[in-house]
């Protein structure tokens, strides 16, 4: 009894409100896809039955005929949320908790745990195994989450919702002990793997900076509106190559790399004006224009042997002297 129930009211959220519609068909294939297997005539009976306690029609002007709410039906609360709402909030607990501001996570906390309680009454299969099958992952070296500091991350998002400027003690890679930073101007927050990176502007100068929110030690939210230089754009910042610790400039880069390689920058280019050419049966030669970055050098010496740069001479020279030097370390 109880599972029927549930499916009536999953198919109560199936029906659009005039003057759209939906056919017993598609009202049963929406039904299949979060877990309720049935069949059309199934529907057509339920769907009767609920038109006597509900405001539901049924459009009989063209084929196929189709069910909806009535244009004048009050507006219905149903008990439970759309099991496909509840995928998304599933979903945006695990992947997106930490681009949310505190206060946001508090609030749709009921929401996250009735989304939970719905895909849980759905049968096996479909919506309610969804966030089994998918994950993100990074594509580099796994790493665990760094602890940060809960108050002061909090407060980072706060002074980040509210565009006010913040003082913080934050501790550089080099330093052991924290410097102090008098004003910081939080402009925009990026999750790279498993680290949260503030963009922020210090004082009223104009150059962003990257600060890990790991490293902050205390932060005070101050009473002043945030400096945002006049061209800042978090998509331009990005595209620019602002997280790869850019020269600003771009190479002509010309590679030998084993024909695996090939097939894999085939698929997924390095640059739009890539050429790939065969030189024999186990290396190919790829060209492209490309940022030159430290994270390009990162990501050649991660292929070892299997790729060699051939062009321009100064990377080629600077990837000679690293393996040289990584060489006579574990000689």
């Amino acid at each position: 009894m109880a599972d029927k129930l549930l499916r009536l009211l999953a198919m109560l959220e199936q029906i659009p409100r005039a003057p759209h519609k939906r056919s017993p068909a598609q009202i049963r294939a929406a039904l299949a896809e979060i877990g309720y297997s049935t069949d059309v005539r199934s529907v057509q009976r339920d769907l009767h039955l609920l038109s006597q306690q509900f405001a539901l029609e049924i459009d009989r002007r063209s084929k196929p005929f189709g069910w909806h709410w009535s244009a004048t039906a009050r507006a219905h609360n149903l008990p439970r949320m759309n099991p496909a709402e509840a995928l998304g909030y599933r979903l945006l607990s695990i992947y997106l908790e930490k681009l949310l501001p505190r206060s946001v996570l508090v609030s749709l906390k009921p929401q996250m745990d009735a989304a939970q309680r719905v895909l849980e009454t759905l049968p096996g299969g479909g919506l309610k195994d969804w966030s089994k099958k998918v994950r993100i992952l990074s594509p580099g070296q796994t790493l665990l989450s760094p602890a940060i500091q809960p108050i002061a991350l909090a407060k980072l998002y706060e002074a980040l919702l509210t565009n006010r400027r913040v003082r913080a003690r934050y501790r550089k890679v080099a330093d052991c002990q924290p410097w102090l930073y008098k004003e910081l101007s939080p402009l925009a927050l990026v999750l790279r793997g498993q680290v949260i990176y503030f963009l922020c502007t210090v004082a009223d100068y104009a150059d962003v900076l990257q600060f890990a929110a790991h490293r902050f030690r205390e932060v005070e939210i101050l009473d002043k509106a945030v400096t945002r230089p006049p061209r800042f754009d978090l998509n331009r910042y990005i595209e620019e190559h602002g997280f790869d610790f850019a020269s600003g400039k771009t190479i002509r880069l010309k590679l030998r790399v084993r024909k695996f390689l090939a097939v894999i920058l085939e698929e997924t280019p390095l640059a739009a004006d890539q050429i790939i050419k065969t030189i024999d049966d186990k290396w190919n030669s790829i060209e492209a224009a490309v940022a030159d970055t430290a994270q390009l050098r990162w990501w050649l010496l991660s292929f070892g042997a299997r790729v060699e740069v051939l062009a321009p001479e100064e990377l080629r020279a600077e990837m000679r002297d690293t393996c040289r030097a990584m060489a006579e370390r574990y000689a």
